[in-house]
């Protein structure tokens, strides 16, 4: 069997992932109004990760690069429940805000 170096395996999947773009989870901005409901909801996680909305699964890689960290992660973006995988990105400078 050959070996890989799971370095070069991570820089692989960052720019399959990167390559992707579905656009669904991205809204470039946003009014005063509209921030102000998000992450209100009862069960929100408030300090994890979550997407604004619908079903997301367990991320499937972090990564660092030049000060950034950029999670990705498989969600549903149509429904609360498991439904056709899509790609989620979203990126911190600190882990806490994303």
């Amino acid at each position: 069997m050959k070996k890989y170096n799971i370095n070069v395996l991570w820089v692989v999947l960052v720019l399959a992932l990167l390559s992707c773009k579905d656009g669904k989870n991205v809204k470039p901005t946003e009014t005063a109004e509209e921030q102000q409901g998000l992450y209100q909801e009862t069960y929100r996680p408030q300090f994890h990760f979550s997407p604004q909305g619908k079903w997301m699964n367990d991320p499937n890689g972090l990564v660092y690069n030049q000060g950034v960290y950029h999670l990705f992660y498989q969600y549903y973006p149509e429904d609360i429940v498991w439904g056709p995988m899509h790609w989620g990105h979203a990126v911190s400078k600190d882990m806490v805000h994303w």
